[in-house]
């Protein structure tokens, strides 16, 4: 974790924290860690994971325009979109782009973290902030998507959207060995040493099976946000029905 000074009242949150989940009827949990975490102050905690626009992003599968900064870039292209902050390994990212010299590295989002250790790597492209209408634009030339976080006790609660966002595009995906990610371990790669996550982004380069790029796609497809507020409110529901978790005070 960050050693950087902290403007948040630790002990205080948690206190908070304690005392609206022990009061609560129903805790619902993103992720496995963060059930974990709740279950000790009240059982009644059901994990749900993101949400998804679908639709949104699986139009990287059709044939769109690619956007004007992007257009004369080298292939294959090896692509992450979002935040690119302390969470980031960008230092594992800079191996994968010293790896792979003839590939592309394209970072899509605003930078928050210092990203000058690529600014001697000539196949790094850090473009900054996207609007989010655009980005099934950059995701169509994705040929492998990496998300490489570092493994810490926040991203092991993580159960990130832009996983499933690369996902409705079909796209093989590589990841660093957290834990909300190893329930996809059937459609992603994922490497567990960064020497693993390098390797892995070259299997992932060299896929060719039609099949997984289906898989990928419908296995997401329920995930989009209508059906997760369905599944919501049957757990609500659900608990209001049968007077489970814990009355509220």
């Amino acid at each position: 974790m960050s050693d950087r000074p902290s403007f948040v009242d630790r002990t205080g949150v948690q206190k908070l924290e304690r005392a609206i989940a022990q009061a609560a009827n129903l805790i619902i949990a993103t992720a496995e860690a963060i059930k974990e975490d709740m279950a000790r102050y009240n059982k009644n905690c059901e994990v749900v994971g993101h949400g998804v626009l679908f639709e949104h992003f699986n139009r990287a599968t059709q044939d769109l325009q690619i956007p004007e900064d992007i257009k004369d870039i080298k292939r294959p292209v090896i692509g992450f979109f979002g935040l690119l902050s302390e969470w980031v390994d960008l230092e594992l990212v800079r191996k994968v782009a010293l790896q792979y010299p003839d590939a592309t590295v394209l970072l899509v989002g605003r930078a928050s973290a210092d990203v000058s250790l690529f600014h001697d790597i000539p196949n790094v492209f850090v473009l900054g902030f996207r609007d989010f209408d655009a980005l099934p634009a950059y995701l169509r030339i994705f040929d492998v998507c990496i998300i490489p976080f570092h493994l810490t006790e926040l991203v092991d609660a993580v159960d990130p959207i832009k996983l499933r966002e690369y996902l409705c595009a079909g796209k093989p995906v590589v990841t660093t060995n957290f834990r909300e990610a190893r329930k996809f371990s059937d459609l992603i790669y994922i490497g567990r040493s960064h020497d693993e996550f390098i390797q892995k982004v070259g299997c992932a380069l060299m896929e060719c099976d039609p099949c997984i790029v289906q898989k990928r796609i419908s296995t997401v497809r329920d995930d989009d946000w209508p059906n997760k507020i369905r599944l919501i409110s049957s757990i609500v529901f659900n608990t209001l029905n049968t007077g489970g978790g814990t009355c509220l005070r």
